[in-house]
């Protein structure tokens, strides 16, 4: 047969036909019962997730009842509704496999005025709601599947159904703590939980991914990093847990905070920090995120106190630590913050409070610094110049708080300095927050002691050094002693024991006889040494 008389056809025009057919199927309906989701106990809990068939997490919304007893909800169980599997902590970061199922949140306190009830039977009816029922506060939650095959879409899948609810239903605001993958849902009691098994998909092309993208997600993906809400309440552990990480990666990267983060403040921390299988950061961050007490001073790592909590240690026992700078928060009971002076403290001590508590959540930070205005801020003017109230306060926090996380806050106007130089004053002796009490004066002269029988065993290392290095067939002076240490011939005499001054002296002698005898032989070569 002729080449020229085969029939062709328009390849593009077929492609796109067949790219319009598979789209329009892709959108019918698909079941979702196989589907695994990732469960835990309560949002707390690190490990030991569990993989549950959607079905079985719809049946227990419906029939566990005790859940409506439980007054707390950090203490009901959480569903990861687009994770499948986490490598390591529940973090974004972490997800091995979406699921292609999103959870739209509608909060009802962010959407007053609304017909809840009827919201939700709207809801039930559209076709692409494949889960709704009602959350813990009384709000709205949905659930859809989509046709997502990377998890690197999820934010535009998020924008575009947070655009469709906003458009086709009734609904002021869409929570949008909901854009992580890694997003935990409370698992409440509704024996009025709708599920349909085969409800259609929502379905995006790369185009339309792309578009978003282009026109929404730019800026939100610049400001990603260091995730902070003006609703404290709303940062959960695991955006925390994002937030230290973010920071703790800048530290790796460019260095910053270095007098926070290092092995004298936190022992391990010499170790690969940013690796998930490192058990150290989990516990770490864990540990510290609300703990038992702030510190209201800095602190060495417990760790260098394991043989005994109840000696001090000096800085200058420990190798490559010389002094450390440190944050001090000094408040006695009869303190009056004056009124002209109130924001300005209050921002000081928050900044204090960060230095010296980097893992913990910002929501005890303001706690703290609340607890602080309402005992020591004076308030001789509230008609005309109230002192801050919570909101105000809760602002001063955040704001320090936000440049933290961006490595932009500026720790040396809060370190410690001298009181007449504007030299930063290190700190050398620490005790363990575990030993016996005792009393102040007590601990004082045991510091006083313990500082300077370190610095004395230090300076006799550094004296038989210098001793010896200056055996080099010259006399051994106190200005070479001082200028080989790098001190002063007063430091010298004072650190010079008898032991040191007859190794001198003896040493100097055999310089001078050695000199005298070469001298003799010079004169008279038949004369041997």
């Amino acid at each position: 047969m002729d080449a020229s008389s085969i029939n062709t056809v328009d390849l593009s025009s077929f492609r796109e036909a067949f790219l319009e057919y598979t789209e329009k199927h892709s959108r019918k309906p698909v079941p979702t019962d196989h589907i695994l989701v990732m469960v835990y106990d309560y949002i707390g809990q690190i490990k030991n997730g569990k993989q549950v068939l959607l079905p079985k997490v719809i049946d227990d919304i419906r029939t566990k009842s005790d859940r409506k007893n439980i007054t707390s909800k950090e203490n009901l169980p959480v569903a990861y509704f687009s994770v499948q599997k986490f490598n390591g902590r529940k973090t974004d970061q972490n997800v091995v496999r979406h699921t292609g199922l999103f959870i739209v949140d509608i909060d009802k306190n962010k959407n007053l005025g609304v017909d809840m009830p009827q919201l939700k039977k709207d809801l039930i009816a559209d076709k692409y709601t494949c889960i709704c029922f009602t959350s813990p506060n009384g709000g709205i939650k949905v659930v859809v599947n989509t046709n997502i095959t990377s998890i690197e879409h999820h934010d535009a899948f998020y924008e575009s159904l947070k655009d469709y609810y906003l458009t086709n239903f009734n609904i002021k605001e869409v929570d949008t703590s909901g854009s992580n993958v890694a997003r935990a849902c409370f698992l409440p009691y509704d024996p009025g939980c709708y599920y349909n098994s085969h409800s259609h998909r929502y379905c995006l092309d790369i185009n339309q991914i792309n578009t978003i993208y282009a026109n929404t997600l730019n800026n939100k993906i610049l400001h990603k990093h260091s995730k902070l809400l003006l609703q404290v309440n709303s940062i959960s552990l695991d955006e925390h847990y994002d937030n230290i990480m973010n920071l703790l990666k800048k530290w790796t990267d460019v260095g910053i905070y270095s007098n926070i983060f290092n092995v004298y403040r936190y022992k391990n921390m010499g170790k690969d920090i940013m690796s998930t299988s490192v058990p150290f950061l989990e516990f770490i961050i864990a540990m510290h995120t609300y703990p038992y007490r702030l510190d209201w001073s800095t602190r060495l790592d417990e760790g260098y106190f394991k043989d005994n909590p109840n000696k001090p240690i000096s800085t200058d026992s420990i190798e490559g630590l010389d002094g450390m700078e440190v944050c001090e928060i000094v408040l006695p009971k009869s303190h009056v913050i004056k009124e002209h002076y109130r924001a300005k403290t209050l921002g000081s001590i928050t900044m204090k409070l960060i230095f010296n508590n980097p893992f913990c959540h910002v929501d005890y930070l303001i706690n703290a610094v609340k607890m602080i205005n309402f005992y020591y801020c004076e308030d001789p003017n509230p008609g005309g110049n109230p002192k801050p109230d919570d909101a105000e306060v809760t602002k001063i926090v955040l704001d320090n708080y936000r440049k933290f996380l961006n490595g932009e806050l500026d720790f040396s106007k809060v370190i410690r300095k001298k009181s007449k130089k504007d030299e930063i004053s290190k700190k050398y002796v620490f005790w363990s927050r575990h030993h016996k009490s005792t009393d102040s004066k007590t601990r004082q002269l045991e510091a006083t002691r313990t500082f300077h029988d370190t610095r004395n065993t230090k300076k006799y290392k550094i004296f038989t050094e210098a001793i010896q290095m200056l055996q080099d067939g010259k006399r051994i002076t106190q200005k070479r002693i001082a200028d080989y240490m790098g001190v002063s011939t007063r430091t010298v005499r004072r650190h010079l024991t008898p032991e040191f001054v007859e190794i001198i002296t003896s040493y100097n002698i055999t310089i001078v006889d050695l000199s005298h005898r070469h001298i003799v032989n010079m004169s008279n070569p038949h004369v041997s040494i």
